[in-house]
């Protein structure tokens, strides 16, 4: 056997022995997938809003859906955090279809249809306007796709002034419930009050005790919501909006247990 052939041999035998190592040894960095997560399909929407933007959005459905939530993260989040959260698991695996997106200038929702690019710092009064209408398509495809069953929103800071604009639209009526993570008096969009105190239906709200954004909208709204079924938690934890629920843990469970006792009540008309 000559030198070349030897070498040759080498390689091969040293790439079989690599290659074997790349199918044993488990790379540190490769993100764990729970098993509960795989049983999901998550299914991709296409909402071009008024304005050309090109929204992102996702759907997943249970068995049976028992109902409908519409997630709306806050300012500077996107709806990646409400699978970290496992807030999305959590109602996935309560019979309640899930429907998210990102807000635009957040997550993948930054593109314009000609290509141009929409980040947060890129963003008008009159695209935080027209966050509510992209929500209200959101809500449009959600019922279209799971029709007759009840629609409940889970909002995280800025995302809970967009669900009391929502009560203005055709589809207000449609809200059984709405559960509120860290809201905030002062930002791009505001708390529509008017529509609160017409509101009739369920709400929880989540703050952080610490959290003096959230502490004042809270105040604010126990004076507001008046003619709803009100539920206050108000977590020890410091946190705002999904951080909060990253760091509070016990959040989405109680979510879900509330949800699932507003499913047992006689649906609002």
């Amino acid at each position: 056997m000559n030198a070349i052939s030897r070498i040759s041999i080498t390689i091969i035998v040293i790439a079989v022995i690599l290659v074997l190592g790349l199918l044993i040894i488990k790379p540190v960095n490769r993100p764990v997938v729970h098993q509960e997560q795989v049983k999901y399909s998550w299914h991709t929407l296409s909402i071009i809003s008024i304005d050309k933007m090109k929204i992102w959005a996702a759907y997943a459905l249970p068995e049976n859906a028992r109902g409908v939530v519409v997630l709306i993260h806050g300012f500077r989040e996107d709806s990646s955090l409400w699978n970290a959260t496992n807030v999305s698991l959590k109602l996935l695996g309560n019979g309640l279809a899930v429907f998210t997106l990102d807000l635009r200038g957040h997550g993948l929702s930054i593109y314009r249809t000609n290509g141009s690019l929409v980040r947060v710092k890129d963003l008008k009064p009159e695209d935080y306007k027209r966050m509510v209408l992209d929500v209200q398509s959101l809500i449009i495809s959600a019922e279209s796709i799971v029709e007759g069953k009840p629609l409940f929103i889970v909002c995280s800071d800025i995302g809970c002034s967009i669900a009391t604009r929502l009560l203005n639209t055709p589809w207000g009526k449609d809200i059984q419930g709405i559960v509120m993570i860290s809201p905030v008096l002062e930002n791009n969009i505001g708390i529509d009050f008017k529509a609160l105190e017409d509101y009739k239906g369920n709400i929880f709200i989540i703050y952080s005790e610490l959290d003096k954004a959230s502490v004042q909208a809270v105040g604010a709204l126990r004076n507001t919501t008046r003619n709803a079924s009100v539920i206050f938690y108000s977590s020890k934890i410091p946190g705002h909006g999904l951080n909060l629920v990253l760091a509070d843990k016990s959040i989405p469970n109680r979510i879900v247990s509330v949800i699932d006792a507003w499913l047992s009540r006689k649906p609002r008309v």
